[in-house]
């Protein structure tokens, strides 16, 4: 439960000012330009999506939000799983929050990516012919490299562990990568 185990957005005011989270915090960041409203939240700007490779207009509002969203690049079942559920609230919390797992991204994207990892190995993400069926990929080939070094260097920094698979899997991938023969 993503409420009661991580909590919702921190409240960014102290760092930023007004009624301002940490998606506005990641918004800010990753929308170039970005425009604030007076309480510091973001309201509209432009996502050059890493996961899809598309440019997308993002403005707030109730029928709008969701096309801009903000993921957890290492997901939240995934770090559950993976380490998350022994730690304490306050630390689950400050994963959920920290500016390093956080990405904004294609909504449709994110909501697809789901837990991020295919916990039983059913091969739900082998129709993507990454090389990397247990792990979700980003449909933009040119991100996928960084997508899997940021995913091991939010595994390290949290001390979180994967499936022997999921490590074959990403130390392949990541080879290829360095060889040049991931496109």
């Amino acid at each position: 439960d993503r409420e009661r185990d991580f909590g919702g957005w921190a409240d960014q005011s102290k760092t930023m000012c007004g009624k301002a989270t940490t998606r506005d915090m990641i918004l800010k960041r990753d929308l170039k330009p970005s425009v604030s409203n007076r309480d510091c939240q973001v309201t509209a700007g432009t996502l050059a999506d890493p996961y899809t490779g598309r440019t997308i207009a993002f403005k707030r509002g109730r029928t709008t939000s969701a096309a801009v969203q903000i993921d957890h690049v290492v997901a939240l079942l995934d770090a559950w799983g993976s380490g998350a559920r022994d730690w304490t609230h306050a630390r689950r919390v400050a994963y959920a929050n920290d500016p390093d797992v956080l990405l904004a991204s294609d909504g449709p994207a994110n909501m697809a990516k789901g837990a991020g990892l295919d916990f039983n190995g059913s091969g739900e993400y082998s129709s993507q012919g990454t090389g990397a069926p247990d792990i979700w990929m980003p449909a933009n080939k040119v991100y996928r490299c960084d997508y899997m070094a940021k995913r091991v260097a939010i595994k390290t920094k949290y001390r979180l562990t994967m499936t022997p698979r999921e490590k074959q899997q990403t130390v392949k991938y990541l080879g290829a990568c360095a060889a040049g023969k991931v496109g």
